[in-house]
């Protein structure tokens, strides 16, 4: 029997052991390989439709059950609201209006291996150790835990953030840091809120019995003290009361996310500011690309889609930011100069908007080459007051 490992039980674990559970024959083993001494990171999570659709395979999984009695604290989730950007909010809707979920990352692991279990039987596999090293031999790839190699066809390393970046694309960060709040209190909205501030912006998750709330800002502009302040200011919250839960980060990506056997995925293969769930719809990507590859699709250069995709969202952050917002500070004079440079180079920008003059409205296939499919282009260029979109 082939088989294939998923290294890593977040996020993009548990999304990659869904698809592949799903999509590859009977003739495969999918293993599960998680250590139990790292520590869930438990924000909480505002996911996509990939990830619902790769879920909804992968288990026997609905959302309806899910929300009335389920086990991930979970809430329903039509879109991202765009707060205090421009003097009117507005909602970017989930791609084909559907819909999504807000969940609690310190419950999926469990949720997931049972649920995991429940569907696949045999063809599912749970390995709890250290992997010491992975490395590819022949046709192999083979992996050390707790002093034992195992080896599969492929292994997926969603064993997160490097702790070297050498072989890493550095951006120049928009964010670098977060300070997170939770208030234990449910909240009933229906859509996760990224609301502009004076440093950045800020997210914020609705779940079940808790909302969580990240301050995201640049460190080199804004002072973590100042940035407390505000924070404080923008939820209510004294200083002193605030999750002592805080943390800094790079924007990145992977030369190279295929080396051999083992494929880079999650934050090991990139990490961008968390605006509208971006991570999640690049996850799916590598697993789509991988799919294809196991299948023989030819002339498949996965490193060349993978770097494609990731340039398209970091390219759609700066679409975002590119008008400013409410604010007239440090940060959004910036970020403003910043994003209008980024996208003077942006060919897939120019060539979307050179196609939307073909059409009365942003629409079909055509132009969904850009993240968002047309309609939730059309949405944010409207929002946003851009204008980019329409017919001229």
């Amino acid at each position: 029997m082939k088989k294939l490992a998923v290294i890593g039980l977040g996020t993009a674990g548990v999304q990659s052991l869904a698809h592949f559970l799903f999509y590859l024959n009977n003739d495969w083993e999918v293993v599960s390989i998680s250590d139990p001494n790292i520590p869930i990171f438990g924000i909480g999570e505002s996911t996509n439709p990939s990830f619902i659709s790769a879920i909804s395979y992968g288990t026997n999984f609905s959302m309806y059950s899910e929300l009335t009695d389920g086990d991930l604290n979970s809430t329903v989730k039509y879109g991202t609201m765009y707060e205090k950007w421009r003097n009117k909010d507005f909602i970017n809707p989930l791609i084909g209006s559907s819909a999504a979920l807000h969940i609690d990352t310190f419950k999926l692991k469990k949720w997931a291996i049972e649920k995991f279990s429940e569907r696949w039987g045999n063809k599912f596999n749970f390995i709890e150790g250290t992997v010491k090293n992975i490395k590819t031999i022949e046709e192999k790839a083979v992996v050390e835990i707790d002093g034992v190699y195992h080896e599969f066809e492929y292994v997926i390393d969603c064993s997160g953030r490097p702790k070297d970046y050498s072989e890493y694309n550095v951006l120049t960060p928009t964010t670098d840091s977060c300070l997170v709040h939770n208030i234990k209190n449910g909240s009933n909205f229906l859509h996760t809120k990224h609301v502009a501030t004076e440093d950045g912006w800020m997210f914020v998750i609705p779940l079940k019995t808790r909302t969580s709330y990240g301050y995201l800002y640049n460190s080199s502009i804004t002072d973590k003290d100042i940035a407390k302040e505000n924070f404080s200011k923008e939820i209510n919250v004294p200083i002193n009361k605030l999750d002592n839960i805080e943390y800094s980060f790079k924007s990145y990506f992977a030369k190279k996310i295929i080396d051999g056997r083992v494929i880079k995925n999650g934050n090991n293969a990139l990490f961008l500011e968390p605006m509208f769930a971006n991570s999640l719809w690049l996850y799916d990507g590598i697993n789509k690309l991988l799919m294809d590859k196991i299948n023989e699709k030819e002339n498949l250069d996965m490193n060349a889609v993978f770097y494609k995709n990731v340039n398209a969202v970091s390219d759609m952050i700066h679409y975002m930011y590119h008008g400013g917002s409410l604010y007239k500070t440090p940060f959004w004079d910036w970020i403003v100069v910043k994003s209008k440079e980024v996208l003077d180079k942006s060919e897939v920008f120019k060539t979307t908007k050179k196609m939307s003059r073909h059409y009365d409205t942003v629409g079909g296939e055509d132009l969904t080459n850009w993240v968002f499919e047309a309609k939730n282009l059309l949405a944010i260029d409207t929002g946003m007051g851009y204008k980019n979109f329409n017919k001229q």
